[in-house]
């Protein structure tokens, strides 16, 4: 049903729980390792470094999100829809706190105010500097401060200060669903952002986790865009 063996699902949990721990607490390593039952901190060891190509010690210090196995749901393979393609399926990370500074737009789905004012507010960014990034810096897009089902802020930022960019926010650590566009077409990412709550979220039996916030996250060659959605295990 799974398409992994008992063992080897086994593995894949246990280093799942490992990273995620890693980033989001400070227990010592040793103490991981004797929770998720391995013989020695050295067979943990071994088997974080060829799942992760780090070292526990040095994933927990540069690490900015962790490659996630959840759980396998016990009630088979996702309904039709899914499983002949109708919906987009993601990767599962827990992402670490992040701080951004950048600029933040008020808006409102209602009556497509949202498709007028954040095309605008993205000419404005390229004009302020705010989206000239070097390549190994990203650039992300929060959606919060919901007002009913229709008026939300939109944060725009990056890793680092750069300029006078007043607004600073910090995207919260959790367990995201996340779904990539490569090659980043704006066309299709209203297109990919239905189909994740029309399609997704019904037929893969999973919780949005609804006290934190959506966002995108682009490379800093805008050729990708990521989606991430804050999920329960």
């Amino acid at each position: 049903m799974t398409g992994f063996s008992i063992k080897e699902y086994i593995r894949l949990r246990r280093l799942s729980v490992a990273a995620e721990t890693l980033l989001s607490s400070k227990v010592k390593i040793i103490d991981l390792a004797l929770r998720l039952r391995y013989d020695s901190p050295e067979t943990f060891l071994r088997a974080f470094r060829k799942a992760y190509g780090q070292t526990p010690s040095a994933f927990r210090k540069s690490a900015q999100e962790a490659a996630l196995f959840p759980p396998i749901d016990p009630r088979g393979p996702p309904t039709a829809s899914c499983a002949s393609g109708g919906c987009p399926q993601p990767r599962f990370a827990y992402y670490r706190e992040q701080t951004l500074w950048g600029r933040s737009l008020r808006t409102s789905l209602a009556g497509g105010k949202n498709l007028l004012d954040i095309p605008r507010f993205w000419d404005r960014l390229g004009d302020s500097g705010l989206l000239a990034l070097d390549s190994s810096e990203c650039f992300y897009g929060v959606y919060d401060e919901w007002a009913g089902e229709d008026d939300f802020t939109l944060f725009a930022g990056r890793e680092k200060k750069v300029g006078r960019f007043p607004v600073r926010f910090t995207v919260p650590a959790a367990r995201y669903a996340v779904f990539t566009l490569e090659p980043f077409d704006p066309v299709l990412a209203t297109p990919l952002w239905n189909s994740i709550y029309g399609n997704w979220f019904p037929d893969a039996g999973i919780e949005r986790t609804d006290r934190l916030v959506d966002f995108e996250r682009y490379s800093g060659d805008f050729g990708r865009m990521e989606i991430f959605i804050p999920v329960k295990e």
